[in-house]
């Protein structure tokens, strides 16, 4: 490949930490505890941007069938990761699978993953409210194997179930791979933002993490976008992109069905990643 370059994904089922952690990347190269959440991510690539993929294949992607969309996956990847002078971090929600036989994370092209996993019970009513979803069809969404998501800024983004999404990224060869907890971003927040910087090759300094974390305090953040608007929020959703991000959001939300239901279809993943079917975290 041209210069050498290849990508470093950030991966994660949708409302799982993945701009979190992106937000806090930006204010640890930053050195700085008021970063403006907006402008950081002005610079960040997500693989799923349609005028970005529009305008380095120089098409319009509208018109186009699925395999279509999909057979152009490693071209404009490669131009993607060709676009800066140095390895380019990219955000995903993609299965890492073939998806109408193509790979949608080519390994020619790819440096490390970072892979964020959370309680399906929590993004289950954090991507309800997203996406606009009532919870019931949250809850079948997660588990359907057909999933995939897009929209007229997006191009389609196949999901697969919640499961499968995450066994797709646990199995991955080709590349270096980490895989991180949610929920440990949160109750262990200096050790887990220090691994993450150690597998992102960054360099862990102390002073810099802290201010990161002050940067990317969840209280800031909603408040920064009360003030200013978020440019990832989702106009179906008017309870804000930063709408909570606490462990056991779902409680007094989801019904005893409802989790069940979410317990039955991934239970052996649950389970490895210490999910309880009462919505607990071990």
């Amino acid at each position: 490949m041209a210069k050498g370059h290849k990508i470093v994904w950030i991966a994660s089922y949708p409302k799982s930490g993945n701009t979190w952690v992106r937000l806090f990347l930006a204010a640890y190269l930053a050195n700085t505890e008021e970063l403006d959440p907006n402008e950081a991510l002005k610079g960040t690539f997500n693989d799923a941007q349609r005028p970005v993929f529009d305008k380095l294949l120089k098409l319009d992607s509208k018109e186009l069938e699925d395999d279509v969309i999909a057979s152009l996956r490693l071209p404009y990847l490669s131009k993607l990761a060709e676009s800066g002078e140095k390895d380019v971090i990219i955000k995903t929600h993609v299965l890492n699978a073939n998806w109408h036989n193509a790979a949608m994370i080519p390994t020619s092209v790819t440096r490390r993953a970072l892979y964020i996993i959370r309680h399906p019970f929590d993004v289950c009513v954090s991507f309800a409210r997203h996406m606009g979803l009532s919870f019931d069809d949250a809850v079948k969404s997660m588990g359907n194997s057909s999933f995939a998501i897009g929209s007229d800024l997006q191009i389609k983004q196949p999901l697969h179930t919640w499961s499968t999404h995450a066994s797709s990224w646990l199995g991955a060869v080709g590349f270096e791979r980490m895989t991180i907890r949610y929920e440990d971003m949160t109750l262990r927040p200096y050790q887990t933002f220090a691994n993450i910087i150690n597998f992102m090759g960054m360099g862990v300094e102390n002073d810099k993490i802290d201010r990161a974390l002050a940067s990317t305090d969840f209280d800031r953040l909603q408040a920064v976008e009360k003030e200013k608007g978020f440019l990832e929020a989702s106009d179906k959703n008017n309870h804000g992109f930063f709408r909570s991000g606490k462990i056991g959001g779902f409680d007094g939300v989801l019904n005893k069905e409802q989790m069940a239901r979410l317990y039955k279809d991934h239970q052996d993943m649950m389970e490895r990643f210490g999910y309880g079917a009462d919505g607990s975290v071990f």
